[in-house]
């Protein structure tokens, strides 16, 4: 026989129809088959699937077969329509851990006892082999992970006889459906040094041709249940095939594996079913089943359903399944009894192909428990009644008890122990009365009978004494938490409490549920009449109640009377611990304080009630969105009409539509256009200390001057905000310093540079002074040797922005040709710290 091996490298691939005799043979590393069906085959990197063909065309349609990258031995989701499944049952907990009867499909040695120690035989049990020293012990079977009371597993001892083994046929299949084949395996052995079981499943038709194949490793010392599967197509006009497990080793030493979980699923998309309230009810209750399918285009809309019941859930066939509903998503049973207990499954198929069993899309099968529920009581010794003396008592019994029949049967079980005590039913009620002058603790027990199910429970009755408690609590019955109480209690009338008395103070968080203050004991009251005080310190804040109880000597635990007060409620004022959060744009005022910033403190105050409270203040200044521009000219520039002289920020504020309005800064800013300017000898030193315009010969200058603005510099810097006509320090003078002036006249300004005037700097000369555009400057200084060591030049703009910065290779210096038309400022710094500066101007 012929065979052609094709090896896939693509995504996606799209087989033709093509005539082919033999076997087609793809090696590939995963292969996807059906759409949302296996997201990777178990098995290795480059195994073979074959697809046998004899004789006929194999059509393989579009997206059959799609490149996947996944992990050897990937889980197969477990999507599509399951129509065959062997789980081996013992599905149930009173099932027996051991399998006595043989399955037909294996014709291996079948062990009733359980053990399957010796080459070829096997067992059917809910957990591994327990007791070989090899072998995995107490392993679950797959179907139940973690639960060795329910599910059988088959579990092998290989046979050193390679072949088949087990085999299994299963009809009603649709033809040229897309199945997948799967078994859940593991190895038995605990340790990789034994052999590992090696498979091979195969697929058949009843004429003996393979319609698929797939090897399968079941690796000793893993321990884990895998999953291994194939895809497989029905060939036209075939409904059965025959599934086979063979043994491909010919190896005692090792060999040894479990399987279980066999299933064939065809490839549609999944049917979910959901059941409400749960899948455990009781008898009378009203159970929903809801059905989802969202149709890939798989089925021909208008899609028709039906709902299918099994009282065993038996897959291997679908003889055990009824219809229970047709057409419709939804199952409702109203009042399920037991009878309704079993396993559903929902059905979709198109219109007029929802009897083809094998050929529909169907959930896997819910299994709901309807069972016959018994009375049950919610608590024992639940039913407490205060009595007070010549009264009667009345029991609800069915308030606190749950039930399932319409109408549950009371009866009394017991008698009241009181004297002259009576208790009688009367429709749901128990009546209780007693004779005057009885002080007692009584009690009567009761059942309730349910669909011939009975409980039962007791209700106990507090028969109160005729005497008087009068209580008091000091200073009042609302304080700040932490602060004293003062209790006082005063008993009268004693009636039938007998002398000696004991007392107790209790309290309660609800009224119903007391307990002793501070774990107190009882405490002495005296003969006869007589009073009690406590002075108890309260806890937390809220309500507490407290109360006092009165017992005669030896009856402290209740056992036979006691005497209570009338409830004292306390109310228990908690400090509040406030928190106060404000917000603002730029600033946040709060009580009479601005902030600017963000701000957290702590606020004292009192509550009405005169206890403290604390306020934190959490202050947030947002901040105002800002934008800016700048507005630059020489000498001068006007903005919006007004005309500054000097460097300035305008601030402007403009509403916003986000959460601050916005701030707008406009820089004014006055740049030095020192070119032009006329140069003149117009600073005076005063002592080093301050220097001077000289005002009287500036004002010559132009003789009908208006005014004159100043701004000085400073060894060629802009000094900012110095625009008064002198200049000075904290300190002695240190620098070379120049004015500009402009001197205003009719509108007109008329600019001037002062001489560069320089205080304790040493004094060097450039020439030629000024220097046109194309010439050199050179600087002429006698330099010491230890001077030029380091020795450095800058040069600076009129802005007092560093242009240039230089270490001169020659002396004299050259200063550097090109420099545009301006005034500049040239600072030389020798290599022992000595700083010159001079003036260049360059016409």
């Amino acid at each position: 026989m012929k065979q052609y091996r094709i090896t896939l490298f693509f995504v996606a691939l799209i087989f033709c129809e093509l005539p082919i005799l033999g076997q087609i043979i793809l090696s590939y590393d995963s292969v996807t088959i059906c759409q949302g069906l296996s997201n990777g085959l178990q098995q290795s990197p480059n195994k073979d699937v074959i697809i046998p063909v004899e004789n006929q065309i194999i059509t393989l349609h579009d997206t059959t077969l799609k490149m996947v990258s996944v992990e050897a031995n990937a889980t197969i989701p477990t999507t599509g329509t399951l129509l065959f499944k062997e789980d081996f049952g013992g599905n149930a907990v009173g099932d027996p851990s051991i399998s006595t009867t043989p399955i037909s499909q294996c014709n291996l040695n079948f062990k009733m006892d359980g053990n399957p120690k010796g080459a070829g035989n096997y067992v059917i049990r809910k957990f591994s082999y327990p007791s070989h020293n090899s072998w995995y012990p107490r392993l679950s079977d797959h179907t139940h992970p973690n639960d060795t009371a329910r599910g059988y597993l088959m579990q092998v001892d290989g046979s050193a006889t390679a072949g088949q083994f087990y085999t299994c046929q299963i009809d009603n299949l649709c033809a040229e459906a897309e199945l997948y084949l799967s078994v859940w395996g593991m190895g038995s052995c605990n340790s990789t040094s034994w052999t590992d079981a090696s498979l091979t499943l195969v697929v058949k038709n009843l004429a003996n041709t393979e319609l698929g194949r797939q090897n399968i490793t079941l690796e000793q010392g893993d321990g884990v249940w895998k999953q291994h599967g194939m895809p497989f197509k029905m060939p036209i006009g075939e409904t059965s095939i025959i599934f086979s497990v063979i043994n491909n080793t010919a190896d005692a030493s090792g060999n040894d594996f479990m399987l279980d979980d066999i299933e064939v699923r065809l490839c549609t998309p999944p049917v979910t079913v959901s059941i409400a309230p749960t899948d455990t009810v009781c008898g009378g209750t009203n159970v929903s089943m809801v059905g989802m399918f969202n149709n890939d285009g798989t089925f021909t809309e208008p899609l028709e359903y039906r709902w299918l019941y099994s009282a065993t859930g038996d897959l291997t066939s679908q003889a055990s399944w009824t219809a229970v509903g047709i057409n419709a998503t939804t199952l409702e049973m109203i009042s399920a009894q037991p009878t309704k207990s079993g396993y559903y499954r929902l059905a979709v198929a198109s219109s007029g192909s929802i009897d083809l069993e094998n050929c529909r899309a169907m959930s896997d099968p819910v299994h709901l428990f309807v069972n016959q529920c018994s009375h049950v009581v919610t608590s024992i010794n639940d039913t407490i009644v205060a009595l007070a003396c010549d009264s009667t008592a009345i029991i609800k019994f069915l308030s606190n008890d749950t039930y399932t029949c319409a109408t549950p049967k009371i009866s009394l079980l017991t008698k009241p122990t009181v004297l002259g005590a009576i208790a009688t039913i009367q429709s749901d009620s128990l009546v209780y009365s007693i004779i005057s002058g009885h002080a007692a603790i009584d009690s009567v027990q009761y059942s309730i009978t349910c669909d011939g199910v009975s409980a039962s429970a007791w209700a106990y009755f507090v028969v109160q004494s005729n005497s008087l408690i009068t209580t008091e609590v000091f200073p009042n019955d609302t304080i700040c938490k932490g602060e004293n109480l003062l209790f006082s209690g005063k008993l009268t009338n004693v009636g039938t409490l007998n002398s000696p008395l004991m007392y107790q103070w209790q309290k309660s968080n609800d009224g119903v549920v007391w307990v002793a203050v501070d774990n107190s004991s009882w405490t002495s009251f005296g003969s006869g009449a007589g009073s009690a005080t406590a002075m108890l310190q309260t806890a937390g804040a809220g309500i507490t109640y407290y109360r006092l109880m009165i017992a005669e000597l030896g009856d402290e635990l209740l056992k036979k009377c006691f005497v209570t007060s009338s409830v004292l409620p306390v109310y228990v004022v908690q400090p509040t611990v406030d928190t106060l959060r404000l917000s603002g744009c730029g600033l946040v005022e709060y009580e009479n304080k601005t902030f600017v910033s963000d701000s957290t403190f702590v606020v004292e105050t009192q509550n009405a009630g005169g206890c403290a409270n604390e306020l934190t203040v959490e202050i947030t200044v947002k901040p105002e969105p800002l934008g800016e521009k700048t507005v630059t000219d020489c000498d001068s520039v006007t903005y919006l009409g007004i005309t500054y002289f000097h460097d300035t920020d305008l601030t402007e504020r403009f509403s916003s539509s986000g959460e601050c309005d916005s701030l707008f800064v406009t820089h004014i800013d006055v740049d030095n256009c020192l070119s032009g300017y006329l140069v003149e000898d117009l600073i005076v030193n005063k002592y080093d200390w301050i220097v001077l315009c000289n005002n009287t010969k500036a004002k010559k200058l132009v003789p009908n001057y208006e005014e004159i603005h100043y701004q000085w510099y400073k060894d060629g810097q802009k000094m900012i905000g110095e625009l008064d006509d002198y200049y000075t320090e904290d300190r002695l003078l240190f620098g070379c310093f120049f004015l500009r002036l402009l001197i205003m006249a009719e509108g007109q300004a008329h600019p001037f540079i002062s001489e560069t005037l320089c205080i304790n700097h040493e004094n060097l000369t450039i020439s030629p002074n000024p220097v046109t555009l194309s010439q050199n400057a050179v600087i002429n200084y006698d330099f010491t040797d230890e001077e030029k060591v380091g020795l450095y030049v800058e040069i600076y703009n009129y802005q007092g922005v560093k242009i240039t910065r230089f270490e001169p290779v020659a002396y004299p210096i050259n200063l550097p040709a090109g420099l545009t038309q301006g005034v500049y400022y040239v600072k030389v710094i020798t290599g022992t710290n000595r700083i010159f500066g001079v003036k260049l101007i360059v016409n």
